[in-house]
């Protein structure tokens, strides 16, 4: 196996031994062999090796996304892309280019509209597709992906014109007449997708040797995936036939619980390159579609006193923590509002101990609204806050609209969280967000995207701005802590795995002004070149002698 030497580099070690400049690493049959001096580190390595010159660029740690719908960005190329339309006639106009690409009667999916961005007047309905396409079903997931919008023909085929009631923990918009106006949400949502096409298998895998190569490009070397058997199956295909180059943590899906536990199937089976994780348990949905579960009503729904969607009543949330611990699993609970979280958390508590003697790591998936009274518990309980900070100046607008000032201001509590105790695990969420890792790392330290103005309102928020180095933390050893893998990933040491990256820059001297200057020069998994970009320097070193 190809040895190769790295120099000339800020290397951020993620351990004791902190950052070194000017420092060399050595890698070797898929592990760090030694990080160091370069004269120390090369008389590790044998007579020929390869030599990549960091030009004093930030060497870290893989980054590891530890809340990425892979196969439905996978696919998102390949379907009718809505982000960033700005009204109903757009999105329309690009349903009807995507469906004249199609077969006969195939169906049209998308996905990435924002409801919130649009003009009042402009409303997604049935018609409005029908009017569009009115030959074959249309399903467009909106950006949260806690929505589908539909076509009548999409409505038929799920049922949902045969008087089928609302299944519990979803809603099905419907007129003054009660019809469905095409727009269905959480539970409801999901009967869509069940009759949705899904590409077959040698198509997905295309789709995803070609996303695997996108994450590569963006630093990622390791992905927590809450997706179901479709997913599970691909990663295993691509395991066995060589192809997977990302070390995968497979959360199960809630509805396969029980299947996993009659198995015996616990958490951590499998490999460095795809294992078993925890249990994704909804509790509420999503601030977009606002149906994020609130302990008080929405700004301006105090008359009607809406608070969200609670996906998972709480006796059910319960059963499924309870049943997921005693099979040796941890649970993923999903919690957006500050009713959801803290449901969760009641779920969580009565298994503290059982889940410290079993080493069970709960967590909690995006903790977006978080009341600061039940801040605390993240570290009593040891639940790991599992979030994603490119929500933050993303969700900045729809936060205030739909929360109100004073909960906004607890929202993306990532500094308070840590205090207290939570560890963090970073993610992006994609599709719903950029996965790029460098989005969020300048989201976490800021609020802010990259070249985006202050605003007024983040000024008492700036509080919850993280370190670059407790913002790296997160996406390297703490995503690694979350999967149980901090002894063999999450840092630069020798013995562990040999995922590391290169950036064209040193993050500790680059200013937050010019952060839209770096860039990822190459990306290593398992001792080898998966990504290089052109400015990365690169030779054969070859020593002769004895």
């Amino acid at each position: 196996m190809q040895e190769t030497l790295i120099v000339n580099a800020r290397v951020h070690t993620m351990s004791p031994r902190g950052t070194l400049r000017g420092a060399a690493v050595a890698l070797r049959d898929g592990r760090v062999l030694g990080v160091g001096d370069e004269l120390s580190v090369r008389s590790l390595l044998g007579r020929s090796v390869l030599r990549v010159d960091a030009q004093g660029g930030s060497v870290i740690p893989g980054f590891t996304d530890c809340h990425i719908h892979f196969t439905a960005f996978a696919q998102r190329t390949e379907q009718v892309t809505l982000e960033g339309a700005g009204g109903l006639a757009e999105v329309l106009e690009r349903v009807r280019a995507k469906a004249a690409d199609l077969a006969p009667g195939e169906w049209v999916v998308g996905g990435g509209y924002d409801r919130n961005l649009w003009p009042a007047s402009d409303r997604p309905t049935a018609q409005a597709l029908d009017q569009a396409v009115p030959d074959r079903p249309v399903a467009l997931a909106s950006k949260d992906g806690h929505q589908v919008w539909v076509n009548t023909l999409a409505l038929e085929r799920a049922g949902f014109l045969s008087g089928l009631p609302d299944p519990a923990g979803g809603v099905v918009e419907r007129d003054e007449a009660g019809r469905p106006t095409g727009v269905l949400k959480e539970r409801a949502a999901d009967r869509i997708w069940q009759v949705v096409q899904d590409p077959d298998l040698p198509t997905l895998r295309r789709m995803a040797a070609r996303a695997q190569q996108r994450l590569h490009a963006l630093g990622v070397t390791g992905i927590h995936v809450p997706e179901g058997p479709t997913a599970f199956r691909l990663f295993q295909e691509m395991a066995t036939s060589g192809d997977l180059a990302l070390r995968v943590c497979m959360m199960l899906p809630a509805d396969r619980l029980q299947a996993a536990a009659d198995l015996g199937i616990e958490g951590g089976f499998g490999s460095s390159l795809l294992r078993v994780g925890p249990v994704k348990i909804f509790a509420d949905g999503s601030l977009g579609s606002q149906t994020a579960a609130l302990l008080d009503p929405y700004q301006g729904r105090e008359a009607d006193g809406y608070r969200g969607v609670v996906v998972t009543e709480a006796d059910e949330l319960e059963d499924l923590v309870a049943r997921a611990t005693q099979a040796g699993l941890a649970a993923a609970i999903h919690a957006i509002g500050d009713r959801a979280n803290r449901m969760a958390l009641d779920a969580l508590e009565p298994w503290l101990f059982h889940s410290r003697r079993r080493g069970l790591r709960h967590r909690i998936e995006h903790a977006q609204l978080v009341d600061p009274r039940d801040r605390p518990r993240f570290g009593q309980l040891g639940v790991i806050a599992s979030m994603q900070p490119v929500h933050g100046p993303q969700d900045r607008t729809l936060v205030t609209r739909h929360w109100g000032a004073e909960r906004a201001g607890h929202a993306y509590a990532w500094r308070s969280l840590r205090e207290a105790g939570a560890r963090l695990a970073f993610g992006s969420d994609a599709p719903v967000e950029s996965p790029d890792p460098l989005l969020g790392l300048h989201a976490a330290m800021t609020r802010r995207l990259p070249g985006e103005a202050w605003e007024p309102e983040e000024d008492e928020r700036s509080r919850e701005r993280l370190t670059l180095q407790e913002a790296l933390e997160a996406y390297t050893l703490g995503a690694a802590f979350a999967s149980g893998e901090e002894a063999a990933k999450g840092s630069i040491e020798p013995g562990k795995l040999a995922d590391v990256v290169i950036l064209s820059h040193d993050l500790a001297q680059l200013p937050l002004e010019a952060w839209e200057e770096l860039h990822v020069r190459g990306t290593f998994w398992d001792g080898r070149v998966v990504y290089r970009s052109q400015d990365l320097p690169v030779e054969m070193d070859v020593r002769v002698g004895s």
